[in-house]
């Protein structure tokens, strides 16, 4: 019987799924050292944390990883892909090429504005005198080009994710 080949992009968000996992599991800990843990525990969450970190780490490097992505981003079908996984695949590929935070700001600033002029944007004047361009609204993270175009369901499992609100303010 022929193995069934797996989407390269679902095996793709099953390793990364991996490390944010990791990651999750690393910032709970951090949060107990400083909320709960009791005198003397230090020395052992310290270690903890080395380990988990060190496994992220190698998670996050995985060769295999940078192949799923090359292989994605070639495929002849990746423009036809939702502009959901597309970007997913972009924040993967940000991530695994360790793209600094002045970067990815950087980048996501050229991205909102979508190739707009400023002079074709609403212009808004902050109380300090300083001009704000952009109709005054915060940019989505995700474009959506077709509206009736739905997340795809690996967003919609962090979004409904009871975890999630463990670390939002």
């Amino acid at each position: 019987m022929a193995e069934k080949k797996i989407d390269p992009y679902k095996k793709l968000l099953a390793k990364y799924k991996e490390t944010i996992l990791l990651n999750n599991a690393i910032q709970l800990l951090y949060w107990d050292m400083e909320t709960y843990m009791p005198k003397g525990g230090i020395e052992q969450r310290s270690e903890e944390i080395a380990f988990l970190s060190g496994l992220a780490h190698e998670r996050s490097i995985d060769p295999e990883i940078g192949s799923l992505l090359t292989e994605i981003q070639s495929h002849e079908d990746y423009k036809k892909r939702p502009a959901a996984e597309k970007r997913n695949v972009y924040l993967i590929q940000r991530d695994y090429d360790n793209i600094s935070e002045e970067e990815y700001i950087r980048e996501a600033y050229n991205d909102s504005l979508r190739n707009q002029k400023l002079s074709d944007l609403p212009k808004f004047t902050t109380f300090a005198g300083r001009n704000v361009y952009g109709g005054g609204g915060i940019y989505p993270d995700i474009w959506l080009e077709d509206k009736n175009e739905n997340p795809t369901k690996f967003v919609l499992n962090l979004y409904y994710d009871s975890n999630r609100y463990l670390y939002s303010f």
